[in-house]
């Protein structure tokens, strides 16, 4: 568990009493416990984590006059890892469903399998035209001692540094709010998960990159890393699926039902 805390004695959206924090104007006590504090100065609080909405009184002033919004300014990164396959047309569509998000990935790798016919050339043509960091990976062998996503998955990450990640399988097409609502859910509302995938496949999942670097680690190859998460928590003895959630196509708010479950009415 992190050490880490945030202190509110500066940060703009602190509530004050004369010298002593009362509150917080964005609400994060409600998800985030707060611990008491004090200097020579202020009796303030602090939180547990990095709050990622913490503002200078600077910055405050600023969005007074600008209008800003404190969520839409904080940084969500993310990679895409599209693992494709034959059909150039279903590659090129999960790019343009990536790239029409709200918030659009800090780069994407297309995953090409061994002995695909899909159009590199078409694939590059579109990806040199997103103005972000792109690559595409081939598989030169389809023989791996592990599952074939698993395998696509590490040829695209043994190096990644960006924060979360995005696997999705060529073909799939997922609504715009897609990744605004799951950083909705983890900033604002502090959601510890696991996973997020959408709907009850697992064509598209969400991951935190430290999460996926630690199973991919601490766990056998011949699993997929969902899988492994599953199988971890029942060896815990935790419910199969905890800390594993899932978005419905409808955008209705997220469950943490298992995946394992009759899919909710939608």
């Amino acid at each position: 568990m992190s050490n880490t805390v945030t202190s509110c004695k500066n940060c703009c959206f602190a509530i004050y009493k004369g010298i002593t924090q009362t509150g917080c104007s964005q609400n994060r006590f409600l998800y985030l416990e707060p611990i008491n504090a004090y200097d020579e100065e202020k009796e303030f609080c602090l939180v547990p984590g990095q709050c990622m909405f913490h503002r200078s009184q600077a910055w405050g002033q600023d969005a007074a006059n600008d209008n800003l919004d404190v969520l839409d300014s904080t940084p969500f990164p993310y990679h895409a890892v599209v693992m494709g396959k034959n059909d150039t047309g279903k590659i090129l569509a999960t790019i343009q469903s990536i790239m029409n998000q709200y918030i659009p990935p800090t780069k994407i790798t297309v995953i090409r399998p061994y002995g695909t016919t899909s159009d590199i050339k078409t694939i590059r043509l579109l990806l040199g035209d997103l103005g972000i960091k792109w690559r595409i990976e081939n598989l030169l062998t389809d023989e791996f001692p592990y599952h074939k996503n698993r395998g696509m998955q590490e040829l695209a990450l043994t190096s990644n540094k960006i924060p979360y990640i995005l696997f999705i399988e060529a073909g799939s097409v997922i609504p715009s709010s897609m990744i605004k609502d799951i950083k909705y859910h983890i900033y604002v509302q502090m959601l510890q998960f696991a996973a997020i995938t959408y709907d009850i496949t697992t064509d598209v999942m969400f991951m935190a990159t430290s999460i996926w670097t630690y199973y991919r680690l601490a766990t056998n190859i011949g699993f997929e890393i969902l899988d492994a998460i599953i199988l971890n928590n029942i060896l815990s003895g935790e419910p199969s699926c905890k800390d594993i959630y899932r978005i419905l196509p409808s955008n209705l708010p997220m469950s943490q039902k298992s995946l394992s479950y009759t899919p909710e009415m939608t």
